[in-house]
């Protein structure tokens, strides 16, 4: 009788090599030495782990994952107290000369109202007036950039030229450029413009480089099926764009488009050069009056009233777009 051969059994259980013991010993040290209290249940889990690691596979497995988990919370816990701490002892060192240097809440109430009047006067209405040119003005670069009409092709070239220019010159330099050379250029219009108006034209010449390439991604973007079938029931190679392409492409960069905004919030700081009296400009005054530099602390909260709401809407604009492309 022909003895029938026992299948081989395989062993499927990952290797528990001695470079995975270290790394996880490393880990369990780390969570150990910056939160025990969480280091300590990362601890335990470790040791469980090792314990059944002969006797219930799966187990063991789940017990790694919460010693990992912990291990990586405690670590995380454990560096924010660090930073925190680092922080309180800057403010504290040296009879509080940091606080009292960044944070006199007597210059914040003196300071803050002319200081709110210039930002509300000039930086925020600059920005706004500006993104309304930019919007427009970058959608016709956009819609130029990507035309392949012949006909256009001088246009193009031109389109190219501008946003290669425009992107490779820093936004400064393009400020101080148009703000001091637009006055002195001795044309009849342009010359006697404010200088209000000469940054508006800046900054929709920079941002403008910038967007329309946001927007051109947005159009590419669009499947070229639903240009073909508007142009199949009888629309205009504009209307199709008018009211099929951009409609939609406009609606998946809207979070870009917004966050661009946000950068051109801060960039209203740079009018600060050429002495527009805008909000960093009083605070730089009131550093000289108060000799302090809590004007500067003062200025940077007004830019951070106005952006971060604007931010925490792209990121949730971003996460509704992601979602409905992912169909949930």
């Amino acid at each position: 009788m022909t003895a029938v051969p026992t299948p081989e059994v395989v062993d499927e259980r990952p290797p528990q090599g001695g470079g995975r013991r270290r790394v996880n010993v490393y880990m369990i040290a780390g969570g150990l030495l910056l939160f025990p209290p969480y280091g300590v249940m990362g601890a335990v889990a470790y040791s469980r782990s090792r314990r059944l690691a002969g006797i219930d596979h799966l187990e063991s497995q789940t017990q790694a994952l919460k010693a990992r988990d912990r291990s990586l919370a405690a670590m995380g816990i454990g560096a924010a107290i660090l930073v925190i701490l680092l922080i309180v002892a800057i403010f504290t060192l040296n009879d509080f000369a940091v606080a009292r240097g960044y944070f006199d809440f007597e210059v914040i109430r003196e300071a803050l109202p002319s200081m709110t009047r210039a930002f509300l006067r000039l930086n925020v209405s600059l920005a706004i007036v500006s993104e309304l040119i930019v919007i427009p003005w970058s959608i016709a670069i956009a819609l130029a950039r990507g035309s392949k009409s012949k006909a256009v092709a001088p246009i193009r070239l031109m389109v190219l030229m501008y946003g290669d220019l425009f992107r490779g010159i820093p936004a400064l330099l393009t400020l101080l450029i148009v703000g001091y050379g637009i006055p002195r250029s001795g044309i009849p219009v342009l010359s006697k413009i404010s200088p209000f108006w000469a940054m508006v034209i800046a900054l929709t010449l920079v941002y403008g480089a910038y967007v329309s390439e946001v927007i051109r991604s947005g159009i590419s973007s669009i499947p070229r099926g639903q240009l073909l079938a508007a142009r199949a029931i009888g629309l205009t190679e504009y209307q199709a764009a008018r009211y099929v392409v951009l409609p939609q492409a406009i609606r998946v960069v809207t979070p870009a488009l917004l966050g661009w905004f946000v950068v051109l919030i801060k960039d209203t700081s740079l009018v600060s050069v050429l002495g527009l009296l805008d909000a960093v400009n009083i605070a730089r005054i009131g550093v000289v009056n108060y000799a302090s530099l809590t004007p500067l602390v003062a200025a940077a909260l007004l830019f951070l009233i106005a952006t971060v709401p604007l931010t925490r809407l792209t990121d949730m604009l971003l996460a509704r777009t992601q979602a409905r492309m992912q169909g949930q």
